[in-house]
């Protein structure tokens, strides 16, 4: 098996979520900026400019403003932020990217988010409260289910699903979050019926 960070992305065909498409940004219209314009942010979005010239993900986009902060843990809001950690790995970056732009398409869907939380949380009322194995709170740990799982669709089809599953099991946050998404077929049921399907 090849080295996951060694990977060449294969490009990306389409994405959509199966309740249509989102209004998204072209690659090329996205505006990324540096907090303190130090060398490893520089070149964290001169990877980000590759990752994003290399593969079609305007349908993924639905940020136009991406911030590069050299070592903040990344986030969605209120601005799309990313940090200068992966230099050596385009494939993870390219997941963080995404994972944080999963955030905005679930966003644009609070009807069925809501939905699918209220069934994860029928499905896993013990799940963690907080880090490392949960997210912030339990909510935010039922909310990842829907964002991890997303993830891990679209990671897979990037880079295969072998590939994808071991650069999730890997992850050393949300621990709990990422073996339910990765072994527990029934996350992957629940989006489909709330519709949290890329393909």
């Amino acid at each position: 098996m090849p080295d996951i960070s060694m990977i060449t992305l294969r490009p990306l065909i389409a994405l959509c979520l199966c309740a249509g498409p989102l209004q998204a940004q072209t690659a090329s219209a996205v505006n990324i900026t540096l907090s303190s314009g130090t060398a490893a942010e520089n070149a964290a979005k001169a990877q980000l400019e590759r990752i994003l010239a290399a593969f079609p993900v305007d349908r993924w986009l639905l940020t136009r403003d991406i911030l590069i902060d050299q070592d903040v843990i990344p986030h969605s809001h209120p601005v799309l932020t990313l940090n200068a950690h992966q230099l050596e790995n385009d494939t993870v970056q390219a997941g963080n990217l995404l994972h944080e732009e999963f955030h905005w398409l679930e966003e644009a869907r609070p009807a069925e988010r809501e939905a699918a939380i209220a069934a994860f949380r029928a499905q896993y009322p013990d799940a963690p409260a907080a880090g490392p194995a949960g997210a912030r709170d339990k909510y935010s740990t039922y909310l990842h289910l829907i964002v991890c799982d997303m993830e891990l669709q679209a990671l897979t089809i990037l880079v295969g699903e072998p590939a994808a599953r071991r650069l999730l099991a890997a992850k050393p946050y949300y621990t709990w979050i990422y073996n339910q998404v990765l072994h527990d077929p029934a996350v992957r049921a629940t989006n489909v019926r709330f519709g949290f399907v890329v393909s």
